[in-house]
């Protein structure tokens, strides 16, 4: 936050980052903040900001720290509309959580036309997570990553800087999902199966079972609460949309 730590937050790296970019002459930046938490600390310090588009998704405040990022957080003054929150209920997986990530953050900053895309690529979300409960799988990082990779060459110049976030299974989900991000970004084609090395001694360092591959099966039972998500995604578009000419 502006004047005091938060969360396991010392210091806020995206927000660093993108007052570092806009003191250097940039005008328009894309903020994509996908970690479980709202990206409370960037919305505050460029809430009233017009040159800073942020937006969040993430677990509802309703039911996680810090409480905050509800549909109606847009910014202030001339920077209304410019603070995007997509407040996603518990138990939502891969295929509802990425709906959302296309029907806004997607046309928002295609709208935007920023001059750089910065991204918080928290893995927080996997459905392992301690702290939360969300149901992500490698598999939902793995079109994030695509669509942010497509949306930072269409949109901002192929300038694309990507940060890291949330993620509390350090062994068994962090390194793979970061491989994957990283992976899409330098346009490599990476072997699905680990190293054996690895796989053993992260293992042994956890002790517990560490995955033997990037991607993972679906998971089995319910996906989320389709008819809460589908409010959220309308709520979010009838209240940001018109204010980026659209709806």
């Amino acid at each position: 936050m502006p004047d005091r730590a938060s969360g396991f937050c010392v210091y806020d790296d995206p927000a660093v980052a993108i007052a570092w970019l806009l003191g250097r002459g940039m005008q328009r930046v894309a903020y994509v903040d996908v970690d479980v938490h709202h990206g409370d600390g960037p919305q505050a310090i460029f809430y009233d900001d017009p040159r800073v588009l942020t937006i969040s998704l993430h677990q509802s405040g309703a039911s996680l720290f810090p409480g905050t990022g509800f549909v109606d957080e847009i910014g202030s003054g001339d920077a209304r509309g410019t603070s995007v929150n997509v407040p996603l209920p518990a138990l939502t997986g891969d295929e509802l959580w990425l709906e959302a990530f296309r029907q806004v953050a997607v046309p928002l900053v295609d709208a935007w036309a920023p001059e750089i895309l910065v991204t918080q690529l928290g893995c927080d979300t996997h459905h392992g997570d301690p702290l939360a409960s969300l149901c992500l799988t490698t598999a939902a990082y793995r079109e994030t990553a695509r669509l942010l990779h497509d949306l930072a060459h269409r949109s901002a110049g192929g300038r694309w800087l990507a940060l890291g976030g949330g993620g509390y299974q350090w062994a068994s989900v962090v390194p793979r999902a970061w491989t994957i991000y990283f992976a899409e970004m330098a346009g490599v084609t990476v072997p699905d199966e680990l190293p054996a090395d690895w796989v053993d001694q992260a293992g042994r360092e956890s002790g517990g079972a560490v995955p033997a591959r990037l991607s993972e099966p679906p998971l089995a039972g319910p996906a989320g609460d389709r008819a809460a998500v589908a409010q959220v995604i309308d709520d979010v578009r009838r209240l940001v949309f018109p204010l980026h000419g659209f709806g």
